[in-house]
């Protein structure tokens, strides 16, 4: 059986763009810099991997992603990022 992991933490940054501060930004920031008049907002997209765990029977994939994967093997079982992380602790 293949185990299916959803994580929304898998994500990448396609690019990033300069977008204006705002007066807001500019006088209440700390450490303070109002004379900064612009800032840089990263894109960031779904990672579209896949990502093998535990001798290959365990993947961990983005959602999205997920819902666009095709697999061969009908027997899976999805599980979200939290629910592994707490199998692991016990």
């Amino acid at each position: 059986m293949l185990n299916v992991i959803e994580n929304e933490q898998l994500i990448v940054e396609v690019r990033s763009f300069e977008s204006p501060r705002t007066w807001r930004e500019r006088l209440f920031s700390i450490p303070w810099e109002p004379w900064i008049l612009t800032k840089m907002t990263p894109s960031m997209i779904p990672d579209g991997d896949f990502y093998m765990l535990e001798g290959g029977n365990t993947i961990m994939i983005h959602p999205d992603t997920l819902g666009t994967a095709m697999f061969d093997n009908k027997e899976y079982r999805i599980i979200t990022y939290a629910e592994y992380l707490k199998n692991m602790q016990d």
